[in-house]
């Protein structure tokens, strides 16, 4: 088998972001590398992230020997979006956690010394 090198534009996400994919798949029983790129305001495209799938592991979208590359786009996109909601619910956390130091200080700082 030769080596693979595809590229769609536009992949829809389900929120309308049109993002352009391309899987790299250099079959040596290796791995499989997908790129995720946006359209930038002027011209061309911006790489915001990438993974690399080890084959071996992708036997639930493999038949025969071969990788479903539709499959592989859905499960990297539900991947990425996991991590963008993991990383909105880390930082909210990080957000709070400051919201409550603030008002312990401020706390603090009113209070008036005395021991009960």
């Amino acid at each position: 088998m030769s080596d693979v090198l595809i590229t769609k534009f536009p992949v829809t996400a389900p929120d309308g972001t049109e993002f352009r994919v391309k899987i790299e798949d250099v079959y040596d029983g290796g791995d499989i590398r997908v790129l995720l790129h946006v359209k930038r305001k002027r011209f061309g495209f911006r790489k915001i992230t990438g993974y690399w799938y080890d084959r071996r592991k992708l036997d639930d979208i493999t038949e025969e020997g071969v990788v479903d590359y539709v499959a592989l786009v859905q499960r990297f996109m539900s991947e990425y979006y996991a991590g963008l909601a993991y990383g909105a619910a880390r930082d909210q956390l990080r957000i709070d956690k400051d919201a409550r130091k603030q008002a312990a200080v401020e706390r603090f700082n009113a209070w008036d010394g005395r021991i009960e």
